[in-house]
């Protein structure tokens, strides 16, 4: 197989299991009600187990990224996927609520500390810096792809099944049985590459030392921080449309879908290319922040009279495609800081660790915005926050380029500019 056409097939592997393998511990937003009765739960229960899953995943990124660099990729995301797969098949069987706490922290574990560092690592290793920005952006295009895929995929099993209790039983072991026959498959499409291993474990700690240690990698988290809490804070555009511009529930929910599917399947591609093109991702991120700043702020002054809704959608629309195209390459920075293949895994647990902090709590700061300041006050309130979080994630993309420029001032992967 030619090798161009290997990496690109790779690619989307990848992606699909990025996509798919987040499925099973994020079943409640396809099937709350359904899960809640077959695990006999109460809401606070079924929001246990997220929170549960959330703290473990805050603990496992940066060890994650360490296991990264101390086993070949070609293990550990072939284990990943089968791992889940088959912990899923077991939660098919609906073992009660403690036990299926206890299998939330094991997917904490088998999409976490065994994956997501893993496969950033795996798509940074498939090509070289003037690739990273494509690479990126159509992982993040195969992900989004991949979730609506399966994500259909279940609901079709579901429904065959009569919509019935055997109907969630099916779902989960589709899920499932997808996981473990793509962890096969990508298990003989990896390949080990030289240097992927850090040599040692003194070298290792003494490397991670050093990642923890580099301004650029915090800058880098920040930029992430910046832009996943504006994603976060975009999902509330809804509940605004139709609370203060009288779209009807039904439209709501039709351009929710567009918005997070659609456009997330474009705005991955474009960032990645347009970043190649301009020979940098974390340009592309400056200016991806002021243009979301910019149409945010529209989002604020824009009157909430129902005879704008057109326009608020299309602000609205392309607000969010900006963020999907930020979101789609802003790991691609990790090479342009230069950081080593054997320590790429640190780099992006420790970047992981604070860009998904957010996870946290900023929900129930854009709730309690609301709740205190009910009406179009405190959706604005939304929006001048998500202004702040843009001028985060420009100030620390520029404070990332200049370092970049000045740490390697005769690279070619950074095109100097005028200041």
């Amino acid at each position: 197989m030619n090798r161009n056409v290997k990496k690109w097939i790779t690619l989307f592997c990848l992606a699909f299991s990025g996509g798919i393998i987040y499925q099973l511990p994020y079943l409640r937003e396809q099937f709350y009600i359904p899960l809640q009765n077959a695990l006999q739960i109460n809401n606070t229960q079924i929001g246990n187990l997220m929170t549960v899953y959330g703290i473990a995943n805050l603990f496992l990124y940066l060890p994650g990224g360490i296991l990264a660099d101390r086993l070949p990729y070609k293990k550990l995301v072939p284990f990943s996927l089968i791992a889940t797969g088959l912990t899923g098949l077991y939660y098919s069987t609906f073992p009660g609520y403690h036990m299926a706490l206890a299998i939330h922290v094991i997917w904490a574990f088998t999409t976490v500390f065994t994956f997501w560092p893993t496969m950033l690592k795996s798509v940074k290793m498939l090509g070289d810096s003037s690739e990273q920005g494509r690479l990126f952006g159509f992982l993040d295009f195969g992900r989004g792809l991949s979730a609506t895929l399966s994500a259909f995929g279940a609901l079709f099993v579901f429904k065959a099944f009569g919509a019935t209790l055997l109907g969630l039983k099916g779902a989960i072991i589709f899920y499932s049985a997808t996981m473990i026959a793509l962890g096969v498959v990508v298990y003989f499409l990896l390949e080990e590459k030289k240097g992927e291993v850090a040599e040692g474990a003194k070298s290792l700690f003494d490397g991670i030392g050093d990642v923890l240690r580099m301004p650029a990698i915090w800058l880098a988290a920040m930029i992430i921080f910046a832009g996943y809490s504006i994603g976060a804070g975009l999902t509330y555009i809804t509940p605004y449309l139709t609370d203060v511009f009288k779209m009807s529930v039904s439209m709501g929910a039709f351009i929710a879908i567009i918005r997070t599917y659609g456009l997330r399947l474009g705005g991955g591609p474009v960032g990645g290319i347009l970043a190649d093109r301009i020979g940098s991702a974390t340009r592309l991120i400056r200016m991806g922040f002021v243009a979301i700043a910019a149409l945010v702020g529209c989002l604020y002054l824009i009157p909430g009279s129902p005879k704008l809704l057109a326009l608020m959608l299309a602000t609205t629309l392309s607000a969010s495609f900006c963020v999907f195209a930020v979101k789609g390459v802003y790991f691609a920075p990790v090479d342009e800081i230069r950081i080593p293949n054997h320590l790429a895994g640190a780099a992006y647990g420790a970047i992981s660790l604070v860009g998904y902090l957010p996870d946290t709590f900023i929900y129930s700061y854009f709730g309690n915005l609301l709740d205190r300041y009910p009406g179009i006050q405190g959706y604005r309130l939304i929006f001048l926050s998500l202004i702040a979080l843009a001028a985060i994630g420009f100030v620390s993309a520029h404070l990332l380029l200049k370092h970049i420029r000045r740490e390697a001032p005769s690279s070619n992967t950074i095109p100097l500019e005028t200041e």
